[in-house]
């Protein structure tokens, strides 16, 4: 299947569809993430859209939001995300949004992903990632990915 994706400026009515791409309770587990509450991710919304350091885009395809991608910075490093609602899972749309994203960001980009996360460590890896080290944080195993 061939989805056509762009990638654009979040507008306000995204933030409800990125809420119940981050409650889903599957993508939770897969990515060993504790969903907000709608208060909590309306807060985190508000906060990260006012930093200056934070770069969000929207996935979109034919109209439709697909996921979204962000960027920020955290103790040095320029981190980069992505969530993808459900249905757009193993079609190639994280790795070909990740890889258009990134080509306006400076260099080097890291990204934390668990384990026991295979398609996410994959998207990474496709994008040209390069798998720097095992952390242990909060209880959970995750790697560190790397893109100069």
């Amino acid at each position: 299947m061939n989805i056509n994706i762009t990638l654009r400026d979040p507008i306000a009515s995204d933030a409800n569809v990125f809420y119940e791409h981050q409650a889903d309770p599957v993508a939770c587990r897969v990515a060993h993430f504790d969903a907000r509450t709608e208060k909590e991710f309306t807060q985190h919304w508000q906060t990260i859209t006012s930093r200056d350091d934070v770069k969000i885009s929207t996935i979109d395809s034919d109209g439709s939001v697909v996921g979204n991608l962000v960027s920020w910075q955290q103790d040095g490093q320029r981190l980069v995300g992505f969530w993808l609602g459900q249905n757009y899972w193993g079609k190639g749309v994280a790795s070909r949004a990740l890889e258009l994203f990134t080509q306006s960001l400076p260099r080097p980009l890291f990204a934390y992903v668990h384990t026991s996360n295979i398609a996410s460590q994959r998207v990474l890896e496709k994008c040209g990632f390069m798998l720097c080290t095992h952390v242990a944080c909060d209880n959970e195993q995750e790697f560190l990915f790397r893109l100069d």
